[in-house]
């Protein structure tokens, strides 16, 4: 899931260049904290795929909700991230990006709350067989 720190520095962002008066080091500063966030989110998912191997053997139904994990969430972040360091400080040309980015959030904290979902549903459906066995 996207960390909740991507969505707040977006947010920080379009408020910082939707001001009246720009201010540059807040500017800078939201920046970093924006590409920062979005460099995080890539590590939490190396991380996690790494345990993939391990989830699958111990909950075989889990296989069927993964597939494409890896891939999927590496270009949407690898997208984010060039999107995040193309800001120029420019409000006509970041805040279009900035909405983009924050939509592309949005939507990737939704499918990841329907894949605990599903991967919770499958995990809690095997332990029971099994304990039933």
């Amino acid at each position: 899931m996207p960390p909740p720190g991507e969505l707040n520095a977006t947010e920080n962002l379009i408020a910082i260049e939707s001001a009246t008066s720009f201010n540059n080091t807040a500017y800078l500063l939201g920046k970093g904290a924006l590409v920062s966030d979005v460099m995080g989110g890539i590590r939490i998912r190396q991380f996690n795929q790494g345990l993939i191997p391990q989830a699958v053997a111990e909950n075989p139904g889990s296989a069927a909700v993964i597939p494409g994990y890896s891939g999927t969430y590496a270009s949407a972040q690898a997208i984010e991230l060039a999107l995040s360091e193309s800001l120029t400080g420019v409000p006509s040309h970041d805040l279009p990006i900035l909405e983009t980015i924050k939509g592309d959030v949005m939507t990737g904290i939704q499918l990841n709350m329907n894949n605990t979902i599903a991967v919770s549903s499958r995990c809690l459906y095997n332990r029971h067989t099994l304990t039933d066995m």
